[in-house]
Order: structure tokens, then C-alpha cells, then sequence
């Protein structure tokens, strides 16, 4: 009787420690397998037995008992941070246990928007790191004031309470390279936008607004426009005053811009039919400044419009080459086109 006890007693020693054995390899010692790792999302709230029942389910555990008596140890084991995390085979607990409540791993991206680029341009380049479209736009809006932008956003950026209803956010996403949580796009992305404009432009230059007499959504308006007719700093304070000049004097602005924009055209020269468009981005049939910006336009625009070279231009013109030529009258005007292109 002694000698069965006896040999009972070694079998059930060596099981435990074999078991011990197998317990310490997969809580300590298992290395990862070099496989393809597996995505698990752990839902916020799952406690130990539903984030066990997950692991089961995408093949990581191969039972619910050792992990759960592994947290006996480790009490970080149930302490799982929600988010989708990329698991390989063969994961020790403890690693697997520090991984989850540390939380998934963020990946930052640097995104650079560049001036005159519109609200558009922005959604197709935030689509290649996924970014649903449709996601941005019911933040942002969408160009030409095809969709507005969310009112609520107004609460923290007063300055967009400027902005008539129905308009987008164009002209307002500041352009410049930001770093930004790709698990926060596209709202990270816009906010940081928006503060840059708020801290860079409305901060620096809400009295030289006042003192001109338009609203934000009028300045930007007219920055948008500067921005795509010139390029040079002293071109743009120039032109910028050409411009305010024509709307005082009760002129139409006759800007190719704004019916490039509308019409997608890309013609550094509106065609005669590009003319007769009936749109009110169409400033050789419109007075006034069109619904809204045409791009997102640079510091130095949105400055040159509010501090604006004065001239006696009302005409200009960029050849083939890039000059830009200033007329009084619109007969200088016509020798410049004649000069420029020959007609």
C-alpha cells in the first residue's frame, strides 16, 4: 500500500513539474514565431475572461487556464487597454500581458499641405493612409462649398463664425508639415490646422483686419486668390492692392483663378466658354468676391492683403516666363497682352 502511495506521489511530482515546466516556457521563455502576426482588438471595458476568449479565438492562447493563472503573478494581465494590436504566434504571457496594458503602438505620420492647395487635395492625399473621405468632409466640407463644415467646430475657433453658412473650410486649414497620431486623423489633423491659423494669422493680425474693414472669410477670400495669381512676395502686395482697388471702385475682379478652380480646368487662360460659365466663382460675370477661398493661401498672402502695396494699377497680367506686368489703363492693359502673348 506505502509502495503505490509512494509511486502515485512520484508520478503526480513529475507531472506537476513537467506542468510547471510547460507553464514557465509559455509565461517566460516563448519566444515569438516569425510568422505574419495576428490582429486582435480588444473592445474597451473586456475584462480578463473576454480578452482570454479573444486570444483563444485568433489562435495566440490555445486555452483560457494558463494565462488566467499567469495573472495570478502579473497583475497587468487584467489590465488590458482597448485598441487592435499585432500578436504573433508564441508570445510569452508576460510579454503578451505587458503588451495589453501598455496599449496598442502609435503610428505617427508627418503630412506637409502646401499653399494654394485646396480642401480636396488634402482628403485625396489623407486617403493614402485611410482616411475615409467622407470622414474628413463631415468635418472640413468639401470644395467649392460642395459640403460645410461642421458648426460645432466654431465653439473652439471663433474666427470661423465668420464664415456665411454652407461654406467649407477652405482657406482656413493653415498649410505647413505637421506630425500627427495616425489613430487621430483626419480630426488631429484639422485641429492642429486650424490652431496654427488661429495662432499665426488671427492672433498676429486681428487689428490689421479691423482696420480693413472685411471679415476673416473676406480676407481669406481675396488671400486664396493672391495666392494663385503670383508667386513673388512684393507681386502679391501689389496685386492684393490691385484687387482691393477693383472691389472699392466697384470693378469685377476678372481672375482666371476662381473659374480654374470651380471648373477644374487647369488653363493658366480661361477659354471664351470657360467665361460664359453662369457660377458665381465666375468674377468676369460676377461683382465681387466669390462664396468662398479657392485654396488654402500662405501667410505671406493673407499679409499682403491686409498690408497691401498701394499703386494706381487696376490691371495685371503674368506672361509665358513668369514676369508680372502692371497697367493704369486698360489700353496698358492690352499693350501687355499684346507684348505677353502676341494677341
Amino acid at each position: 500500500m506505502k509502495r503505490n502511495l509512494s509511486l502515485i506521489l512520484g508520478i503526480s511530482l513529475v507531472a506537476l513539474a513537467v506542468a510547471l515546466s510547460f507553464f514557465a516556457q509559455a509565461a517566460w521563455l516563448s519566444q515569438p514565431s516569425a510568422g505574419t502576426p495576428v490582429k486582435i482588438s480588444i473592445a474597451s471595458g473586456d475584462r480578463l475572461s473576454q480578452v482570454t476568449d479573444t486570444l483563444i479565438d485568433g489562435g495566440i492562447l490555445s486555452n483560457w487556464f494558463g494565462y488566467r493563472l499567469y495573472s495570478i503573478f502579473d497583475s497587468s494581465a487584467s489590465r488590458p487597454k482597448a485598441g487592435e494590436y499585432l500578436i504573433r504566434e508564441g508570445t510569452s504571457y508576460r510579454a503578451l500581458a505587458r503588451m495589453l496594458a501598455r496599449g496598442p503602438e502609435r503610428d505617427e505620420v508627418a503630412l506637409t499641405l502646401i499653399e494654394g492647395k485646396t480642401l480636396d487635395d488634402e482628403a485625396t492625399l489623407l486617403e493614402s493612409y485611410d482616411v475615409d473621405p467622407q470622414e474628413f468632409s463631415g468635418l472640413a466640407g468639401r470644395s467649392k462649398n460642395a459640403l460645410p463644415f461642421s458648426r460645432q467646430l466654431i465653439g473652439d475657433y471663433p474666427f470661423l463664425g465668420d464664415a456665411p453658412k454652407g461654406s467649407s473650410l477652405e482657406g482656413y486649414l493653415y498649410p505647413d508639415t505637421y506630425r500627427v497620431w495616425k489613430d487621430q486623423l483626419p480630426a488631429g489633423l484639422i485641429r492642429k490646422q486650424l490652431d496654427e491659423f488661429a495662432n499665426k494669422i488671427v492672433g498676429p493680425y486681428e487689428n490689421a483686419r479691423r482696420a480693413s474693414g472685411m471679415s476673416w472669410h473676406e480676407v481669406v477670400t481675396l488671400a486664396s486668390i493672391v495666392e494663385a495669381e503670383v508667386r513673388g512676395e512684393e507681386d502679391r502686395k501689389i496685386v492684393a492692392g490691385v484687387f482691393l482697388t477693383r472691389l472699392r471702385e466697384k470693378m469685377r475682379l476678372q481672375t482666371d483663378a476662381t473659374l480654374n478652380y470651380v471648373l477644374d480646368s487647369g488653363r493658366s487662360r480661361a477659354t471664351s466658354k470657360d467665361l460664359a460659365a453662369d457660377t458665381p466663382y465666375n468674377t468676369y460675370l460676377y461683382a465681387g468676391l466669390p462664396p468662398g477661398p479657392i485654396g488654402n493661401p500662405s501667410l505671406q498672402s493673407i499679409r499682403a492683403v491686409l498690408e497691401p502695396t498701394k499703386s494706381s494699377y487696376r490691371y495685371f497680367l503674368t506672361d509665358k516666363d513668369g514676369n508680372v506686368l502692371y497697367a493704369t489703363t486698360y489700353e496698358e492693359h492690352l499693350a501687355n497682352k499684346r507684348r505677353a502673348f502676341g494677341s
